[in-house]
């Protein structure tokens, strides 16, 4: 918990220890997406430290995300550089808006010489690449954010437990903007501490890897993040894969018999 605090460039030694095991055996299973934000404390420093003093991954091997709420074209500029500071990199592969939860936010942040203007002359200059956002927001104000055209991602949640952004899955897919799934163990329903019944209707699969691959086997989504913080949550993500579009046996066996019930 002390990761969420500040100082944020004070990293705890629990921490740093946490984060480079995990990374070390993320990067070894397959995983090159690691995302972070301003917003979670400590985080981007720490990995900043462990992607480049400690474990020395070279910076091709990995696409590097991390999010800010910046609501100025000024707080862009400052925020970013802070953020790359942190991330002890001269680049960001994708930068999402952190958080566009109502109207008169994206309305703000989207405004000419605003705050999403400035991301895109950042992008212009090679600091940053893909700009997206992500969302709790409500139906209407995630379709207004993908229709303004300034984005090429979004962040947002969808899982079996949780559908009703289907519509907005389907219409980012149409803009041919790439989706990207948040918080499915967590936001899509608490799937690390399933119910003996949740259990058994998902066996031989967990859970999580069942959400998992029900999330991929649409080809409107693109990825979703894995929260990892102990060696037994890679073995469990890695037995997601295959995943299949459209669904295996395996799956379709347990989404028959949740369906059911």
């Amino acid at each position: 918990k002390s990761g969420w605090s500040q100082p944020r460039d004070e990293v705890p030694t629990e921490m740093l220890d946490e984060c480079r095991e995990m990374t070390r055996l993320s990067l070894a299973a397959g995983v090159t997406h690691i995302e972070t934000a301003h917003g979670y404390g400590r985080s981007e420093h720490c990995y900043g430290k462990v992607l480049n003093q400690e474990l020395r991954i070279p910076r091709q091997n990995y696409h590097l995300m991390t999010k800010g709420g910046p609501r100025t074209a000024e707080d862009v500029r400052r925020s970013v550089d802070e953020q790359l500071k942190g991330l002890q990199t001269d680049h960001i592969d994708l930068y999402g808006w952190h958080g566009i939860n109502s109207a008169d936010t994206l309305r703000e942040i989207i405004k000419p010489g605003g705050a999403v203007a400035e991301l895109h002359k950042l992008r212009d200059e090679g600091v940053i690449g893909d700009i997206g956002f992500s969302t709790h927001g409500p139906m209407e104000v995630l379709v207004e954010a993908l229709a303004s055209g300034l984005f090429s991602f979004v962040n947002l949640h969808y899982y079996y437990f949780f559908q009703r952004n289907l519509a907005a899955v389907a219409y980012a897919h149409a803009k041919d903007i790439g989706v990207f799934i948040i918080s499915p163990n967590d936001k899509g329903g608490q799937l690390f501490n399933p119910s003996p019944l949740l259990r058994e209707l998902c066996a031989p699969l967990t859970p999580i890897q069942f959400n998992a691959r029900w999330c991929l086997q649409s080809p409107m989504v693109q990825t979703l993040s894995f929260g990892m913080t102990a060696p037994e949550h890679v073995t469990e993500m890695k037995g997601i894969f295959p995943a299949s579009i459209p669904l295996d046996t395996q799956t379709r066996t347990a989404l028959n018999r949740l369906e059911a019930r």
